[in-house]
């Protein structure tokens, strides 16, 4: 004795000449949606807005980057400098986090206290 698995909607028909089971798909009754594609904004300079972000940081004090062009550094940008925890450490200096042309809004950035 064996199992049968069918997809949803479907039947099988088992074959008697060799035990095997052919499966009967229902003919479909509408084309499935697909997602669409972004469309690129119109002005290819345009500034675009960063917000919401976190910059990770590695036990050895270097950080991840984000590469981007015409970026404006907004809301709630922050450095996690868990790393520093249970250091004497008051100052933590990480380069080259962001990289590209046209990024403004550093003094933006979140500091820990």
């Amino acid at each position: 004795m064996g199992c049968d698995i069918y997809a949803p909607g479907t039947t099988g028909t088992l074959n008697d000449h060799n035990s095997t089971t052919d499966i009967i798909v229902p003919a479909a009754t509408s084309t499935p949606t697909q997602g669409s594609v972004p469309t690129v904004p119109a002005d290819s300079s345009a500034q675009q807005k960063l917000t919401n972000y976190t910059i990770g940081t590695n036990s050895d004090g270097t950080s991840g980057m984000l590469k981007a062009n015409n970026l404006v550094i907004s809301d709630n940008v922050k450095v996690n400098t868990g790393f520093s925890a249970g250091t004497a450490d008051t100052t933590v200096v990480i380069n080259d986090v962001f990289k590209g042309e046209n990024i403004s809004g550093a003094e933006n950035i979140l500091l820990p206290r």
